[in-house]
């Protein structure tokens, strides 16, 4: 190979090329940001619409169908689906995977511009957001300060603490949750209101909006001098609010005090926040999108204790919980499992070779080509992550194949005799063409996955590259460094007798493994038919057994962390929520193993759909050390949960995988039943929830109709509403102010801005009597109770409704724990088949974490079948021959004998991520089989040995180096499929399939080759005699 040559030619030449790569990977390392997965762009588009005081059927027909039927004709649009409910519309637009967004971005903008005038003239303007995995906070912080009250601490944080947090770069957005506020509170008593007929509501907000303003009054000149005027009218104290004149009854001033009361106080915010059972206020910090994640992290922690020291009151920060920290652990899991699968691919080197200088040779190439590889991650763009680098560490035993097997050719070339140049030049120019065949079929199996569309190549795509740009890198050390540091190294006068103890008894067991190997080689080339009959029931056996095996989309991960998402019924208050949740709360932090509880009542909810005054979230992190995993102690939690009617109840272990490819608040599994009637839909929902609760692994469902809600319907008399000067629009309006209040100023103080909001508030509080004797103003001057214009009602009403590609739909969500997705999904599926008989027009489909991961193993099941024939193509190309490759190719369908067995032993379910392993299995499997084909072809056509032969000596030969590249491989993947470590439960199942079905590989590649090669050298042969017999009856009669 003219690589190698010029290599021996010129050794300064190649050390100098690899120091220059080896120098700008180290800084390309250093600005390498670190991330927990891949930067993820989701096609997923939302358009939130305000629209207060309107119902869901309100918002549907008005705001969501609307904007459904413009933005339905948005390019490359898959999905469209609107949730309608009180005040507000959701459109959520799921694109094709490769659409720009930013231009379906401003698609969507400029087509909502343009039915802009077709909405509610009270509706608020549609905001158009992209789904971001980012959006989740790397690190939630809890404040104390034992000398300042909440409201201090509050203020403090709204201040000095968000602004400086802010500051640090990188560092996207500081959210502020728990905690009070300042609030001055006018009550107004309508009862007292209306015992003054020249006094109204909107005479309050007038009044208190025109003595609280400071008014420029224009600039006078005296003398040289100009001075601007300015009115000074502010209120100054909150005692003057009470005091201001609001009208005048008869001849007699009326102040606002005689029909309210005014209230100097603190507003909880929203969310209310705790740290095990304390009120906290609490900072959830997020990275910007393209910033390094840890060390965004790692500034804030340094900023949060210098604010420890610079600010008053006894300032203390506690991280509840930090996203970094796993990421960093994670990194360095596999660096630490990469280090030691090198360490042990060089035992096994010293081991088969015996001999110090190979095993050093095989140290430096190993470092250079992974080190060599963050040049192309930093030029692309790709982070340092749990999928890039534990690719990488996957790859360790791969890429010293290339340099194991021409190492062991030269070394076999040196213990025949040869000098040092020559046994390094002989030894390359013998082997290069299979090794550089075998590496492009590693490579050719890994590019189909960066072509894969879904989450799963958001996901690979990266992996994908930097492995293929790490098999390059091997294949050019071991063309050009393996055979100059050989002659360097290994010169004339190295001994190359084993020496050591371990080392000689290795190569007395291979010399008797030899012998043996070539022995069955004779035997099953005389069985050639029990052989194949053997595999084609190991085959039949395989396809029996795949049912056994589960699937998922990611392997479960034991987080350490938990999420208990609690929906109270609808209506009620916050107070009542987070009083329920602290019981709750208080109960939790007593489980072994538990450390922190971290508690929010009035947020939670999703992406999608926020959460409310029912709503609540408690995050419990466990002890770093925790004996007890992650899934037990969320079975534990979720018995203490009494099961009470209407409240929905989520317990679940975080996923990193799952937030980190926006997938939190999905599903397991969700039914969808696509039709119009809303009571029909109700009512398949429920009979699809009950049947679904049957089938094993099911711990809980829910339904989009659950939570339906009683609301008051004010049905206006019109009639008589006109007699007294009334509208539905005044009648509303006054309804609203009583019951919800409004912002009708603010008051300034010390440079804060606090809300003075008012609100009507009878002295004995408001029901359903107490707001039909309500008196309404009329424009006349006259007061009239509200049921002399209108009647009341209670009405049930549902909370949201839900429509997907512009038909209603009932949604019932399935959550799924102790067993695999796609059994139990299979079994769900069954159940409803045989109990739920659909009315014509409906349908029903299924959808969820279980729809991404088909969608996902069809992608990577497309991905393996073009894996497949680019192999094919490049042994082809290898072999000059389109026959040759079907012998090698006959390892890929047998090794997932290995991969089915590996997993179900292990326990493991196939996962995209498994999967992932099964592609690579293709270019790696056959690997030895190209290696001792290509050798069998030498001896057989080129040295003149027969066919038998040729078979049995290449198989001795090739014996050694097949098993130190499968050993090397195998044992460098060792370590991570061990699944120790931060992250291993997500690394593993990649490692623990290929290892099976190498393992299984290597056996059928020395068993079945042989055997194959030998059936297809008869069809050759008997082709070509066929061939020759046709041209010899030609000859016959041309020269008759």
């Amino acid at each position: 190979m003219f690589l190698s040559k010029i290599a021996l030619k010129r050794p300064v030449t190649i050390i100098m090329a690899v120091v220059i790569i080896l120098l700008l990977a180290t800084v390309s390392f250093s600005r390498i940001p670190i991330d927990l997965y891949p930067d993820m762009e989701l096609p997923v588009l939302f358009v939130q619409t305000d629209y207060e005081g309107a119902g869901p059927h309100e918002v549907e027909n008005m705001v969501s169908r609307p904007l459904e039927e413009t933005l339905s004709t948005v390019d490359n649009l898959s999905q469209i689906t609107s949730i309608s409910q009180q005040d507000s519309s959701q459109i959520i637009m799921e694109f094709d995977w490769g659409t720009d967004m930013d231009f379906a971005a401003l698609d969507t903008r400029e087509l909502i511009d343009m039915i802009g005038e077709q909405l509610p003239d009270d509706a608020g303007d549609p905001t158009v957001m992209q789904l971001d995995p980012d959006m989740m906070p790397i690190l939630q912080v809890g404040i104390n300060a034992p000398e300042m009250d909440l409201q201090e601490i509050s203020e403090l944080a709204e201040g000095t603490i968000q602004t400086q947090v802010e500051r640090i770069e990188g560092v996207g957005e500081v959210n502020v949750m728990g905690g009070v506020e300042r609030e001055i509170k006018i009550h107004v008593d309508p009862y007292l209101l209306s015992s003054y007929q020249e006094v109204s509501y909107e005479n309050i907000r007038e009044a208190i909006a025109a003595n609280n303003m400071d008014i420029s009054a224009g600039e006078i000149r005296d003398g040289d001098g100009k001075y601007a005027i300015r009115t000074i009218g502010q209120f100054e104290d909150p005692d003057e609010i009470k005091d201001i004149q609001i009208g005048v009854e008869g001849e007699s001033p009326v102040k606002l005090g005689d029909v309210a009361r005014v209230e100097d106080t603190v507003e909880d915010m929203e969310p209310l926040s705790r740290i095990n059972q304390e009120p906290s206020v609490s900072l959830g910090i997020r990275n910007q999108s393209d910033a390094n994640a840890v060390r965004v992290a790692q500034d804030v922690r340094a900023e949060l204790a210098n604010l420890e020291e610079s600010l008053p009151g006894n300032v203390q920060f506690e991280i509840v919980t930090d996203q970094s920290t796993f990421i960093e652990e994670s990194i360095d899991s596999i660096i630490e499992m990469g280090i030691i699968g090198a360490i042990l691919a060089m035992i096994v080197l010293w081991l088969f070779l015996g001999n110090f200088r190979t095993t050093l040779i095989i140290g430096f190439a190993i470092p250079i080509s992974i080190i060599s590889t963050f040049n192309l991650m930093y030029f692309q763009g790709y982070t340092m992550n749990l999928i890039t680098m534990g690719g990488l560490t996957l790859g360790i035993g791969m890429v010293v194949d290339s340099s194991i097997i021409l190492l062991e050719n030269i070394f076999r070339k040196r213990e025949q005799g040869l000098s040092s140049y020559e046994g390094a030049l002989q030894g390359s120019k013998e082997i290069s063409g299979a090794i550089i065949a075998a590496t492009l079929t590693s490579m050719a199996a890994f590019l189909p996955a960066a072509y894969t569309e879904g989450i799963a190549g958001i996901i690979f795509e990266p992996m994908a590259w930097t492995v293929v740009f790490a098999l390059f890198a091997s294949l050019l050390v071991a063309l050009t460094l393996v055979p100059m540091l050989t002659d360097k190294v290994m010169g004339e006068g190295v001994d190359f007798n084993r020496k050591s103890y371990l080392p000689r008894k290795m190569d007395q067991g291979l010399q008797w493994l030899t012998n043996k190997y070539g022995q069955l080689v004779d035997w099953v080339l005389s069985k050639r038919f029990v052989v194949i009959v053997s595999f084609i029931g190991l085959m039949i056996i395989t396809v029996l057994i795949f049912p056994l095996m589960g699937f998922e989309f990611f392997p479960p991960e034991d987080s350490g962390e938990i999420t208990v998402d609690i929906q109270y019924p609808v209506g009620t208050p916050l107070d009542t929520t987070s009083d329920n949740l602290l019981e709750l709360e208080e109960e939790i932090s007593q489980v072994e193993g538990v450390e922190t509880v971290f508690a929010t009542a009035g947020g939670g909810g999703d992406f999608v759909v926020g959460g409310d005054s029912r709503s609540g979230t408690i995050n419990v992190i466990m002890e770093d050390d925790h004996q007890r995993t992650t899934f037990e102690v969320v079975d534990e939690i979720r018995g203490l949960i009494p099961e009470r009617g209407g409240v929905d109840v989520t317990v679940s272990a975080d996923d990193m995988a799952e937030e980190g490819g926006g997938m939190e608040g999905e599903e397991d599994l969700t039914v969808l039943i696509k039709g119009d009637d809303m009571e029909e839909l109700e009512s398949i929902s429920d009979e699809i929830a009950e049947n679904a609760l049957t089938v094993p692994g099911v711990v809980n469902t829910t339904t989009n109709f659950e939570d339906a809600t009683m609301e008051i319907q004010i049905d206006v008399d019109e009639a008589s509403a006109d007699s007294y000067g009334l509208t539905t629009v005044t009648i509303g309006n006054f309804v609203r102010q009583v019951s919800e209040g409004e912002l009708v100023s603010f008051y300034r103080e010390g440079g804060e801005e606090y809300d003075i909001t008012m609100e009507m508030e009878p002295s004995q509080g408001i029901s359903v009597s107490t707001l039909e004797s309500l008196l309404i103003n009329t424009p006349t001057g006259e007061q009239v109770p509200l049921e002399e214009v209108a009647s009341l009602e209670m009405a049930e009403t549902p909370r949201q409704i839900e429509r997907e590609d512009r038909v209603r739909t009932g949604t019932v969500g399935v959550q799924i724990e102790g067993r695999d997705i796609g059994r139990t999904a299979g079994d769900i599926r069954e159940v409803l088949d045989e109990s739920i008989e659909l009315p014509p027009d409906y349908t029903m489909d299924f959808g969820g974490t279980y729809e991404m991961m088909m969608e996902s193993f069809e992608g990577l099941g497309l991905a393996l079948i073009l894996a497949v024939l680019l192999v094919y193509m490049v042994m082809a190309a290898q072999f000059e021959s389109l026959l040759y490759p079907f012998i090698v190719m006959f390892t890929i369908p047998l090794a997932l004998i290995g991969v089915i067995l590996a997993l179900l032993v292990t326990g493991h379910s196939l996962s995209i991520v498994a999967f992932m392993g099964v592609i690579m299995l293709a270019g790696i499997v056959v690997n030895n089989g190209i290696v001792m084909v290509d050798f069998i072809n030498k001896l057989y056509h080129e040295q003149g040995y027969n066919r038998i032969e040729a078979i049995v000596t290449a198989g001795k030969i090739r014996l050694r180096p097949i098993l130190m590249t499968v050993l090397t491989t195998i044992l460098g993947m060792l370590p991570m499929a061990s699944g120790a470590g931060e992250g291993a439960e997500v690394r593993a199942p990649m490692a623990i399939a290929i290892i099976g079905g190498l393992a299984v590989s290597t056996i059928i590649t020395l068993v079945l080759i042989p055997v194959v090669y030998s059936l297809f050298d008869d069809l050759r042969l008997r082709f070509h005699s066929k061939l020759a017999r046709k041209e010899e009856s030609g000859d016959l009669i041309v020269k008759n």
